[in-house]
């Protein structure tokens, strides 16, 4: 995802980055684009978008005003959960 977000110009609007970035997800998870899915397996899909939008939105920003990409730290996450 990185590589596909240092492609875009820095002047790109965020949204256009985004919707490039949503899209590009179907490289990633070929399966979801099954029309024959299960409803559980559709579930899944969509519960995948709408997790990795937060980020993917983070990243177009900071794609706008250049600013390092800051990828999160999952272990920081779980110990603050517990």
């Amino acid at each position: 995802m990185k590589s596909i977000l240092d492609g875009f110009p820095s002047k790109a609007h965020p949204m256009g980055v985004l919707s490039s970035l949503v899209s590009s997800l179907t490289a990633f998870y070929p399966k979801s684009l099954d029309p024959n899915r299960s409803v559980e397996e559709i579930n899944g899909t969509i519960i995948r978008i709408i997790a990795k939008l937060p980020t993917l939105a983070a990243w177009s920003f900071k794609n706008r005003v250049r600013q390092p990409l800051v990828y999160q730290i999952i272990t920081l996450i779980i110990v603050l959960i517990f």
